[in-house]
């Protein structure tokens, strides 16, 4: 009862305001105002407004409370950081420490905040890699797994920012270089079949989370555009950087969930072969990946290049630079082929895709960057290497 006469209270005092703004009104059609305040007012709506309330507070607290968990985990990750370093010399850290470090870096990660901290531990874990990857012998093996690919997607996403000078990219780098290695994990993990799933499980999870796209931008932004293609570039990170664009194209991904393969050469297409060439992509990797003593994998590019015509989803556009590098890096491989069927069929769907995409953009052909002295562009290309 006393519920009742309080919520009538509360709707009389709201009719009263509501009444206020009409004080011209006549008294029948205050009555009917009144009545139809009180006939019409629904309890269910205080109590919808209520549990919003509630819903809203509690998110609220619970927000308060992560940046509470996040200050006092990265308290407790450079507290560790600091008795690491006592007496001017790090000490060593075993796999048990370098894991629990990792769990807290990825649970607070922010990159605009924690960059140091996800640069300290890299360089930790590179230096004793042989004392983490332990952990995949025992019960935290899953654990250990999950932190590796975890730090490796912080990785690949903090090189997207090498347009930063000041970004120090050589440790991430070397992070990926390390932990997608064989020779990392073959000394835990000797069976060749386990240690191929493990591969495949990282280097499958590095693509989607960036992987090609961070290689992209390193090209474009850390190597000159002069490079030219040699078998000893006198830029040794042009070298490392073409072994990391192949070294996810030599597995089949067989462990993983199906198309993973399919979706490890789409990202590379999409990347690197699809888009406009630059000067560096031109110049050096077009050529590098036609070299016939390089092992890309030509075959399972065709495949793969096969399976994205069928699904429809190379657009038009982007045929004439994915026809020209099938044309160049098929020249020296095209006899070698077993697939050599594959390439002869999207060689007749890319010519026919390449009249359609000049038409769209109505007889304006492609070209690489103005600084590429004399470089055909891919339409000037294609004619000269259409097959007879």
């Amino acid at each position: 009862m006393v519920r009742k006469g309080g919520g009538s209270k509360r709707r009389r005092s709201s009719c009263d305001e509501e009444l206020i703004k009409f004080p011209s009104a006549t008294l029948n059609q205050k009555v009917d105002f009144v009545l139809t305040s009180i006939l019409f007012s629904n309890p269910q709506d205080e109590r919808k407004r209520l549990k919003n309330a509630i819903i809203i507070q509690s998110f609220i607290r619970g927000y308060q409370d992560l940046k509470r968990q996040y200050a006092t985990q990265r308290a407790s990750f450079d507290e560790c950081v600091s008795q690491s370093l006592v007496g001017g010399a790090q000490h060593t850290l075993d796999g048990p420490r370098l894991s629990l470090l990792s769990r807290q870096l990825i649970f607070f990660y922010k990159q605009s905040v924690d960059v140091h901290r996800l640069i300290w531990l890299c360089q930790n874990l590179v230096k004793f890699n042989s004392q983490f990857v332990k952990l995949l012998m025992g019960p935290q093996s899953q654990t250990c797994l999950f932190q590796v690919k975890r730090i490796l997607g912080f990785c690949c996403r903090l090189l997207q920012c090498c347009r930063d000078d000041s970004l120090n990219v050589t440790v991430p780098m070397r992070m990926l270089e390390v932990y997608s290695s064989e020779k990392t994990y073959h000394p835990v993990v000797p069976d060749a079949l386990c240690l191929t799933s493990l591969l495949e499980q990282i280097l499958h999870y590095m693509v989607q989370k960036g992987y090609y796209k961070s290689l992209y931008v390193l090209v474009n932004h850390k190597l000159p555009s002069s490079l030219e293609y040699s078998d000893s570039p006198s830029v040794p990170l042009a070298s490392t950087l073409l072994e990391h664009i192949l070294k996810p194209l030599h597995f089949t991904y067989s462990s993983c969930t199906t198309g993973a393969r399919q979706f490890v050469f789409a990202a590379f297409t999409k990347e690197f072969i699809s888009a406009p060439f630059t000067e560096p992509i031109f110049h050096f990797f077009i050529p590098a990946l036609s070299d016939a003593h390089v092992s890309f994998p030509f075959e399972a590019f065709l495949s793969s290049l096969q399976a994205t015509i069928n699904s429809s989803s190379l657009l038009h556009s982007q045929a004439p630079w994915v026809f020209y590098f099938v044309l160049s890096a098929g020249e020296n491989r095209l006899g070698e082929s077993h697939n050599s069927g594959v390439c002869l069929l999207y060689a007749c769907t890319s010519r026919s895709q390449l009249c359609v995409g000049r038409r769209v953009v109505r007889g304006r052909t492609p070209t690489v960057p103005s600084g590429s002295a004399g470089a055909p562009t891919p339409a000037a290309s294609v004619r000269e290497q259409q097959p007879d």
